[in-house]
């Protein structure tokens, strides 16, 4: 199943916690990953200036996958600027871009977090991703969020939750 998974990961910290447990749930599986901050991606534009920049070529190349797990920190109860971002880039594909975002329907999506502030995933942050991906008519399949104590250190029970809701993912799918 993992070359049927693609991981969008959204964080200002390409080697911090997020990361890190990402690469620590995909020891294994080697599934794709796709880095927000890498890419030229601009924030949604009712005039569609921004068509040429990375989004569209993402979208593209992530429609081979049948699941998309998005991976954030939580930054002020949400997810990351960048994540963001990308989200609000999925209304190109309900104008000017339709034939991909109907491609999207029947994907599976789940969400995997970090953060250090609060305790559990808050309710704003796992709706974002939810409520998306039921709008776009995709399979929404949970979320995972560890908290971390102390920065860069992912403690070996967080793992191994992590590990486990990745195992619930693949075989629901």
């Amino acid at each position: 199943m993992e070359d049927d998974l693609a991981f969008i990961l959204g964080t200002s910290r390409s080697d911090g916690n997020t990361r890190r447990l990402l690469n620590y749930v995909n020891r294994e599986m080697n599934a794709s990953v796709v880095d927000l901050a890498t890419l030229n991606i601009s924030y949604f534009d009712y005039e569609g200036k921004n068509l040429d920049d990375d989004f569209i070529p993402t979208i593209e190349s992530l429609q081979d996958y049948s699941m998309l797990g998005f991976v954030s920190p939580m930054y002020w109860y949400t997810v990351s600027a960048q994540l963001k971002i990308f989200v609000d880039r999925l209304s190109d594909l309900l104008g000017p871009r339709k034939d991909l975002g109907r491609k999207l329907r029947g994907k599976s999506t789940f969400l995997i977090a970090t953060g250090n502030t609060e305790t559990e995933i808050t309710s704003g942050m796992e709706e974002v991703i939810a409520k998306t991906s039921e709008y776009l008519g995709m399979n929404y399949q949970g979320a995972f969020y560890g908290h971390v104590r102390e920065d860069l250190i992912l403690e070996p029970q967080m793992l191994k939750d992590a590990a486990g809701f990745m195992s619930r993912i693949l075989e629901s799918s």
